[in-house]
């Protein structure tokens, strides 16, 4: 075999092994994606806090039962998540942060109603916020917040 032959036999089983490892991963996704009754994933979601303006964040709900929020201005809140029931879920998180010399503590708490097809989610949310070591919170608020399943695109 010459060296022009073995340089493309080399090259084919190269691009036929990056083909393979890419369609094995592209059905390790999908089996995520097909878990229609599972809240796991990442979530688009708009919060509608009673009396106030609604923003949008993004939600990750991980197998482990972890969840991690990031609200569009930054700010990560990390927490826990648990299945209540066929379609229910509750969860927790906290997210920090400083204003000027003031360390300040969230903690949300949520109960979701995930929609039939696993699409979308609703429910109620409440926070309580706290100035970093005091017990008693500052502020005490709730409202709602839907969520809508992100897919690749």
């Amino acid at each position: 075999m010459n060296t022009k032959s073995t340089a493309r036999i080399s090259v084919l089983a190269v691009v036929v092994l990056v083909a393979a490892l890419l369609a094995f991963r592209g059905i390790q996704g999908m089996s995520v994606l097909a878990a229609p009754n599972s809240l796991e994933g990442v979530w688009m979601v708009t919060v509608s806090p009673e009396g106030g303006t609604p923003f949008s964040d993004v939600t990750t709900f991980s197998h482990d039962g972890s969840v991690t929020i990031m609200e569009n201005d930054g700010r990560l809140g990390i927490g826990v998540w648990e299945k209540v029931s066929d379609h229910s879920y509750a969860f927790t998180a906290w997210e920090y942060w400083k204003e000027g010399e003031t360390f300040f503590q969230a903690k949300i708490s949520s109960s979701i109603d995930l929609g039939k097809g696993g699409e979308k989610y609703s429910g109620p949310f409440s926070v309580q916020i706290f100035v970093v070591g005091n017990p008693d919170p500052v502020v005490t608020a709730g409202g709602a917040a839907t969520g809508v399943r992100m897919h690749l695109q």
